[in-house]
């Protein structure tokens, strides 16, 4: 009998070392992740309703890794988020545009937008946010004749920068009317942008 109580003891002894030792192992791993800088990059690119019956579009954007990676775009409005706590970083993005064959009207009322931002939370305190864009979200669409539609697709412009190990963004200036668009088009707060 005393040999079976040793051995129980033994066994909840056991059993709650080992409970403690992965408990505190998880709790290592939450600290270690509250302790990095933390970007979330976000990439949009936005097209008038005529750009969808002019062209094909094919959305080009540089990944978590800074790698290249592409996507069909088929609606007038096209979103990529994602994080990371590795920086430096690399944030892009880009339209390729082919015109479509057989269009009739005379003339297509054309817009692209393309934004890249991110907002940078530091481990040290403190949050930001910054990006570039090509192309006013607020004008309105240019009236393009049906004979310059190829001209028109081949002038899309590429918004790419890159954000340094302290979350700075290289080669950018500051723009709180283009933050501030760019927070309310992801959802966040509008006091990352001052």
């Amino acid at each position: 009998m005393k040999k079976n109580l040793l051995w129980m003891m033994a066994a909840i002894l056991f059993c709650g070392l080992t409970a403690g030792a992965l408990m505190a192992c998880g709790d290592d791993k939450d600290e270690d992740d509250a302790q990095k800088d933390t970007m979330e990059a976000l990439c949009h690119v936005m097209v008038s309703d005529d750009v969808l019956k002019v062209a094909d579009i094919i959305v080009h954007y540089l990944d978590v890794n800074g790698k290249e990676a592409t996507e069909r775009m088929t609606t007038k409005e096209w979103k990529k988020q994602w994080k990371t706590t590795t920086l430096p970083a690399q944030l892009g993005v880009w339209a390729q545009m082919t015109p479509k064959s057989g269009l009739t009207e005379e003339n297509y009322h054309l817009k692209i937008v393309t934004t890249a931002g991110y907002y940078f939370i530091s481990a040290k305190g403190g949050e930001w946010a910054d990006g570039h864009t090509s192309g006013n979200p607020s004008a309105d669409p240019t009236s393009v004749s049906i004979d310059n539609i190829n001209e028109w697709c081949s002038n899309t412009s590429e918004v790419r920068f890159e954000v340094d190990k302290q979350g700075l963004c290289i080669y950018s200036g500051g723009n709180n009317a283009f933050c501030e668009w760019v927070m309310n088009l992801f959802g966040y707060s509008l006091k990352l942008c001052y």
